[in-house]
């Protein structure tokens, strides 16, 4: 089963206001529709403190602009259609794997669930990658995907930063730890500072790092430190007094962190961007979206999945307050109704913008050919298997499914599962493979078979937009796990044909589900 567990990013700091006239010689607007006031004007005292000269006063007036939004009017022409090639790039299917870019290099980061054996590789054009490079510095039993909800590593030119966690059951929030590495070979477990909560969310880009810790061990955060990269960490006062800070990340000249903070009048609550220069200075401005911000072309550009139901909303911003929302294209078929789609991956460059996703809210992760459903009946035990997950009706009283119980155990090495007596742990009943191979029969729910296949969306400028079928790009079943822009270059990482929904039982292979072929790294150049 494909373990695609989602990450953590997370951390602070955001550069100061660039002008919006050059991006909208990319992007002419139209009249202003759209005008929204997120705050009224008003000017706070904010703490500052600073990492380098020039030194800066205690305080600084921050003014909060109101909202505005202004459409950009599509040009009606479409992107050229990208031309796919894969890559010599081969993964292990029960891996998990992550691609960014760090500086002008694509990176791949595998790890073997759960936390184990973790290995990087690198390639400059997306086609030639580097053999696997052992990591050194995470702990073994460490594992890198320690948030559920949101991204665990992130890159930039000055290096990679993650958040691990030791897997002892469920995750241990208390033991959670920042680790950093220039290269993404040898790694370094940093040290915030003492009684600095623990880390949520984490940052790169080009004036170091960023974290963001809560001390409660929520996703919602409520301090911020940056780093230049020397290990010296700094925290950075925001100007609203403990706002709840749920993401982080890269800004044109240090970071742009995402808060929500109590309004001055007590009436409700505002969401704001802090955005935090490499000195320190914080500005505060509002945002057309909760989504988190990515960098591209010096602007900071965020999304909303359903703002313009049927497709999302991509707006542009400099960071003055002014955002721009950009043209979507929308989805048909042959029967030429427009259908609803979503992003589930987004990624920015030099090249423009790539997303992938579908019309598929409520598939989550799953990305296969059915359920196979094991169930015997033995001795009067109905007995229910999934993967090495056990769960027994017993004659006499109610279902046994313990998540505590490592029903694993009960399994030997030639596939025989013995259930064993709650009390004395004597064996109740025992089934062979080969009865479970017996039982094995297809559950395709009506959801499956109308599967979405995805899409993907691409664009040079946020304006026009090519539209590609995934299936027919990289073969019959395939999914794009993630995507990412260097220089010209968009690469996608590609499962090939699905996701097993459900592992086999210890040491009884079914061979019911098709073979695997391991995870791909497909390029396209904007050029071409």
């Amino acid at each position: 089963m494909m373990r695609s567990l989602i990450v953590v990013l997370a951390a602070s700091l955001v550069v100061s206001a660039c002008s919006v006239s050059e991006s909208e010689s990319r992007a002419p607007s139209t009249s202003i529709e759209d005008r929204t006031s997120s705050s009224t004007s008003t000017t706070s005292s904010v703490p500052v403190t600073s990492t380098s000269p020039p030194s800066l006063s205690s305080t600084t007036t921050v003014y909060v602009p109101d909202l505005v939004v202004v459409p950009v009017a599509p040009t009606g022409s479409a992107a050229p259609v990208l031309v796919w090639e894969r890559s010599d790039f081969a993964a292990d299917r029960d891996r998990w794997h992550w691609l960014g870019v760090r500086g002008d290099e694509f990176v791949v980061i595998s790890e073997r669930f759960p936390g184990l054996d973790r290995t990087i590789q690198t390639s400059l054009d997306g086609i030639t990658w580097s053999e696997p490079q052992a990591v050194t510095g995470i702990p073994d039993g460490w594992w890198v995907g320690a948030d559920f909800y949101s991204r665990s590593l992130d890159a930039s030119g000055v290096g990679l930063i993650a958040i691990a966690a030791p897997m002892q059951g469920n995750i241990a929030w208390q033991e959670r730890g920042v680790f950093t590495s220039s290269d993404g070979t040898t790694w370094r477990h940093e040290d915030l500072g003492p009684d600095t909560g623990i880390p949520v969310h984490i940052a790169a880009g080009s004036t170091g790092f960023a974290v963001v810790t809560s001390g409660s061990g929520e996703f919602n955060g409520d301090r911020l430190f940056t780093s230049t990269g020397n290990s010296s960490w700094i925290e950075v006062e925001l100007p609203e007094s403990k706002p709840m800070l749920v993401w982080v990340a890269e800004a044109a000249d240090g970071f742009v962190a995402r808060g929500y903070a109590t309004e001055r009048d007590g009436t409700g609550i505002t969401s704001n961007l802090y955005l935090t220069s490499r000195y320190g200075q914080v500005t505060v401005v509002p945002s057309p979206t909760d989504y988190p911000v990515t960098l591209w072309d010096l602007e900071m550009l965020t999304w909303d999945e359903y703002a313009s139901d049927p497709h999302p909303s991509l707006y542009l911003s400099s960071g003055e307050g002014q955002w721009r929302r950009l043209p979507m294209p929308t989805y048909t078929e042959g029967d030429g109704a427009e259908h609803r789609w979503r992003f589930e991956h987004f990624s920015t460059g030099p090249a423009g913008f790539i997303g992938a996703g579908c019309d598929c809210p409520g598939f989550w992760e799953f990305r296969g050919e059915g359920f196979y459903e094991i169930t015997v009946t033995k001795n009067e035990y109905v007995v229910h298997v999934s993967g090495g997950k056990v769960g027994v009706e017993e004659p006499r009283g109610p279902s046994r499914i313990d998540d505590s119980v490592d029903t694993r155990a009960w399994f030997d090495e030639k596939g025989t599962l013995t259930l064993p007596d709650n009390e004395t742990g004597e064996p109740l009943v025992s089934i062979s493979c080969k009865e479970l191979r017996q039982a094995a029969s297809l559950d395709t729910p009506d959801w499956i078979n109308d599967f979405p296949p995805g899409q993907l969306w691409a664009s040079p400028d946020g304006i026009a937009w090519s539209q590609q079928q995934v299936t027919r790009e990289f073969g019959r079943g395939s999914y794009v796990y993630s995507t990412a822009v260097n220089g010209d270059t968009f690469a996608a990482l590609v499962v090939p044909n699905g996701d097993r929904p459900i592992d086999d039982p210890p040491n009884c292979p079914l061979n019911l589900y098709p073979a695997e072929r391991p995870y791909e790294i497909w390029i396209a150049s904007a050029s071409e």
